[in-house]
Parts: structure tokens; sequence; C-alpha cells
């Protein structure tokens, strides 16, 4: 006969188990190969940049070492309908670009100035 510990333990587990599986999930791939595929790059005051999309937003690679990940600013609901107003980044939350490139050439330029450490 199964004690009540047992029983508590396993359910446990159970429980456990079932929340990671549910939770604890990889990000969809837009890729067949895996890879971000590459959008554009580019150099701006010597500096190397590479644009690529993961998902629905798209990040921007300074010196194929530093990762700037960039949000696609709308107005409207919590899940993102409504028009497209530009992109944002955690670093610079305050200011909105008009495209990829131009948020990737402010943030070196921050960064330049000292103000921000990518």
């Amino acid at each position: 006969m199964i004690s009540r510990r047992h029983y508590l333990a396993g359910t446990w587990a159970a429980f456990a188990g079932g929340t990671l599986a549910a939770v604890v999930r990889p990000f969809p791939d837009d890729s067949a190969s895996g890879a971000d595929p590459l959008v554009e790059e580019f150099a701006y005051r010597g500096r190397t940049v590479a644009v690529t999309r993961h998902g629905r937003d798209p990040h921007v690679r300074i010196d194929g070492t530093k990762d700037v990940h960039l949000h696609a600013h709308t107005t409207g609901h919590a899940d993102g309908a409504g028009p497209h107003r530009g992109y944002l980044t955690h670093a610079m939350p305050f200011a909105v670009h008009a495209s990829p490139q131009d948020l990737a050439r402010a943030v070196i330029d921050a960064e330049e100035a000292g103000s921000l450490v990518v």
C-alpha cells in the first residue's frame, strides 16, 4: 500500500514536471535553419552593424559581440495590436526611431558619448 508521504511526493513531482513542460518552452523558430536571418549589414563610425530578425522584433549586433534587442513600438493594445510607430530598446526607452538602422546609429552615438554602455 502506498503511504501518504509517497503519494504527496509523487503528486508534487507530477505537478512540477507538468508546470515546467507548460511554462519553459524555447522561443518559436522563424527560420528553417535555426539561425537568425540577416536583414542588413552596414558600417557606422568604424563599427560593423548587423540587423537580424528574431521573431517579430529585430536584433542589432555591433562588432559581432554586442547584442541590442529592439522592440517594434506600436500604439493600441498591450498585445501589440495597433499602427506601427517605430523601434525602441530597453537601453534607450524614451526614444522611438523610424528604423532599426537609425536606432543602431543612436546606440553607437550614445556609447561613444559615454552615456550608454553596451
